[in-house]
């Protein structure tokens, strides 16, 4: 039996969701894939020559890793070779971002987070998550912020992602259900 007027029509709208569904999924996901992982060197990568990396405008998260997740480092020591001396901490800033802005993250911060641990992988595995947003491109600087560093051991080593803006995720919702109120009025005989 050969279909009809309204059976054609379903016949072509299930491909077409399908195909858009698709492709929304592959733009979602490949937008909270981009990351990079970055290294900070705690004798190098000072307040005066710090990573410097060109982000796109959007949000951020700031996932400490270390060498098991391939990073360089689990975390720093200021003081080389002291015992309970090692650190997880970083500077993060641009020109929209004050270094300030990350309790934890700034050296001289000492609210709770600037906390010392007997070995790298406890201050690795006591290191906060950060979130910064950049409202557009711009170079953003990854460093140290220390009085000496001659004396330092060891670095930082982070993963900076980008995570799905929520407009994003509206998007893709607000997609999904233009479709299915396409195919619910399709399914219905009415048009429009």
């Amino acid at each position: 039996m050969k279909p009809t007027g309204k059976d054609t029509h379903k016949m072509n709208t299930v491909p077409t969701v399908i195909v858009a569904l698709l492709v929304m999924t592959l733009a979602y996901s490949h937008t909270a894939s981009a990351s990079i992982i970055i290294n900070i060197n705690s004798e190098l990568n000072t307040i005066a020559d710090p990573i410097v990396v060109n982000l796109e405008a959007g949000d951020y998260r700031v996932l400490p890793i270390g060498v098991t997740d391939g990073g360089l480092y689990n975390a720093l020591n200021p003081w080389g070779d002291e015992p309970n001396g090692w650190f997880h901490v970083y500077s993060i800033s641009s020109a929209s971002i004050d270094a300030n802005q990350f309790p934890g993250t700034f050296w001289e911060n000492n609210r709770g987070v600037f906390q010392n641990y007997r070995t790298d992988l406890i201050a690795l595995a006591n290191a906060p998550i950060e979130y910064f947003t950049l409202l557009s491109n711009e170079d953003v600087s990854f460093y140290i912020a220390d009085g000496t560093y001659s004396d330092n051991a060891g670095g930082i080593s982070i993963d900076v992602t980008v995570v799905p803006v929520p407009s994003s995720v509206v998007l893709l919702l607000s997609g999904m259900g233009l479709l299915l109120r396409q195919k619910f009025f399709s399914d219905k005989g009415i048009t429009g």
